[in-house]
């Protein structure tokens, strides 16, 4: 059995490997070092790719970078000011990360591009959830600590 930094490392191997990532790599013209930037967003929990980006493009072209924007803002005041537990913080911060990254990403190739890359996320991204990344992120609780 795999521990799962092996399976993550699996995971991504074949990610990038997937025909589907490949075709769009090459009829997007990404840039051998943008590629990182897709990588990066392949790591995030598909709960989460779904929840902060799918709606994101279904809009208007233009509003969309506005958008992403405005949530890593809100994301960043939530951060500071919402007194949440650690299971809440862990998710907005990775939430703010994703739109980070999806941000460089619409910056770089724009509305058309980041659409497609979102919707191949959503069906080729390993599924996981954002609370199975938290808690495979915390360390074990004693059993007998609370006794």
């Amino acid at each position: 059995m795999k521990n799962p930094k092996e399976q993550q490392e699996q995971d991504q191997t074949s990610f990038l490997s997937r025909p589907e990532i490949k075709d769009f790599l090459e009829r997007s013209m990404i840039l051998e070092k943008d590629v990182e930037i897709i990588e990066r967003l392949s790591h995030f929990p598909s709960d989460l790719i779904i929840e902060e980006l799918h709606n994101l493009f279904n809009g208007s072209r233009g509003g969309s970078g506005n958008e992403l924007e405005l949530r890593v803002r809100q994301l960043e005041v939530f951060l500071l000011e919402h007194p949440v537990d650690a299971y809440e913080v862990y998710k907005y911060r990775r939430a703010k990360e994703l739109c980070e990254a999806m941000l460089s990403f619409f910056r770089k190739y724009g509305w058309e591009k980041s659409y497609i890359l979102v919707r191949i996320l959503e069906t080729t991204v390993p599924k996981r959830s954002i609370l199975q990344e938290f808690s495979s992120s915390q360390p074990l609780q004693n059993p007998h600590q609370f006794t």
